[in-house]
């Protein structure tokens, strides 16, 4: 402790002694008072601090001696610090820069950081996270025109090159990009920072600078990057249709496709579909833009999802074939009928689907169909009717669906909870609706709860 002290050159008449004394007491009071440290040496410490990356304190020097300037010293004095430190970074180490960079967004409320912050846009390099980070909150927050057009200025004079992709994730063995991976690189935070600010970083306007040198670097990230920024690329950009990270990048974008343009992803989908342990996690598009491009051409991917079967990828993508035929889309049945006919899982998933869509009573009786066909006679809790949404206006269509999954199927109150679930489910019924539910639930109810469900309604 007493070298960290003149290392630092802190001003203390106090001496540290190691070694532990037995029936010692522990003084209450801080090794280093606050008031014992001018905020000149604050500052001569910050810029001789080494960072180790591996540390696994909390806690780190640089943290505490930052603790310290923003707890401790006048408003005056810690702007004069960060006046030293952006207009002279260098003097510092960039894991000091980049943790106030982080932290930037409630400095700039006040003018005399958004000015400081400005100008150290400005006359740096960017070339990292947390630049491009401080660049989206100047972005957010009032800054002048000419400002703004300065920053447009500074951004497209950036090498692409030059920007990293390391995205963190240590051993990584997965071969494409997903949008977690993209943003925590140098790079894909560079062109996030564009795409969460088009209109004001005027990327259409702008894409041929900004996109400058795109086809240098590697493959995965070009690929993604013009995926992501699909409709605003003109002719002067080659679209790898085929390529697996293009079809991902346009669907952190878009939802849909032009139809022109459906077939062109064929092989791109083909290759995800293959991917035993691809992970949609954190785009919601994913799963629907590839079952929009399989339904374009079903016959084509039965054989794809036959030999893939056991992917989870196509759990998601049979979920969105029963929501793309309520919807309406009548070539989703045979792939449904496939998926039903090769594994077990696509039957059960598709019973419960059934009960969070009750009220299409042609499409459900289609899909009833599908699971008889296949054999699929297993007994059904009763408690998934409780996924059925009823009030008054889809009541009967209600009481339809329930007779059509007695009738199909063996039903299991194995919680002895019929009655309660018929008193929830028909709270907005009429007398006469509520008889037909008690009649077709007749097994599994005795008289006097019949006679109570019956007697609820009437008493309201």
């Amino acid at each position: 402790m007493n070298e960290f002290v003149v290392k630092h050159k802190f001003s203390t008449d106090v001496e540290y002694k190691d070694g532990i004394w037995e029936n010692e007491m522990i003084d209450d009071n801080p090794f280093i008072e606050s008031g014992m440290i001018k905020y000149q040496e604050v500052n001569e410490a910050l810029k001789s601090m080494e960072f180790d990356p591996h540390s696994n304190y909390v806690h780190d020097k640089y943290e505490y001696a930052l603790d310290i300037l923003q707890s401790h010293y006048q408003i005056d004095e810690i702007k004069n610090i960060y006046t030293r430190m952006f207009e002279h970074p260098d003097e510092y180490h960039s894991e000091i820069i980049s943790r106030i960079l982080w932290a930037s967004k409630p400095l700039l409320k006040d003018k005399f950081y958004r000015d400081l912050f400005v100008n150290y846009t400005l006359s740096e390099k960017l070339n990292n996270r947390a630049q491009f980070y401080l660049v989206g909150n100047l972005l957010d927050v009032q800054i002048s025109k000419e400002d703004l057009s300065r920053i447009v200025e500074n951004l497209k004079k950036i090498n692409l090159g030059e920007l990293n992709t390391d995205t963190g994730f240590r051993n990584d063995e997965q071969n494409y990009l997903d949008m977690n991976r993209f943003i925590n690189s140098d790079l894909g935070s560079y062109f996030y920072l564009l795409y969460q600010n088009k209109q004001q970083l005027q990327v259409l306007k702008n894409i041929d600078d900004y996109f400058k040198g795109i086809d240098t670097i590697d493959d995965r990230w070009s690929n993604f990057i013009k995926g992501y920024f699909y409709e605003y690329l003109n002719d002067n950009y080659e679209i790898d249709y085929a390529a697996v990270d293009t079809f991902i990048g346009y669907s952190n974008s878009y939802v849909g496709f032009n139809k022109s343009e459906l077939g062109e992803w064929k092989e791109a989908v083909t290759k995800i579909i293959q991917i035993e342990e691809f992970n949609t996690a954190g785009n919601p598009y994913i799963a629907v833009n590839l079952t929009r491009c399989i339904l374009n051409n079903p016959d084509f991917f039965k054989n794809v999802i036959v030999e893939n079967i056991g992917n989870k990828l196509l759990d998601e993508i049979f979920l969105n074939l029963v929501k793309f035929r309520f919807a309406g889309q009548l070539n989703s049945t045979p792939l449904l009928q496939l998926c039903c006919e090769k594994d077990i899982r696509f039957r059960s998933k598709l019973l419960n689907m059934l009960f969070r869509r009750f009220e299409n009573k042609y499409v459900i009786d289609e899909l009833i169909g599908i699971l008889k066909r296949n054999n699929y006679n297993n007994s059904v809790e009763l408690n998934k009717f409780y996924n059925c949404e009823v009030n008054s206006d889809n009541a009967d269509k209600f009481i339809n669906f329930c007779n059509e999954i007695i009738n199909g199927f063996t039903i299991v109150d194995t919680f002895r909870n019929c009655f309660a679930l018929l008193r929830n489910k028909s709270s907005d019924m009429n007398k006469g609706q509520v008889e037909k539910l008690c009649n077709i639930f007749d097994n599994l109810l005795n008289e006097s709860e019949k006679k109570t469900l019956i007697q609820q309604v009437s008493d309201s």
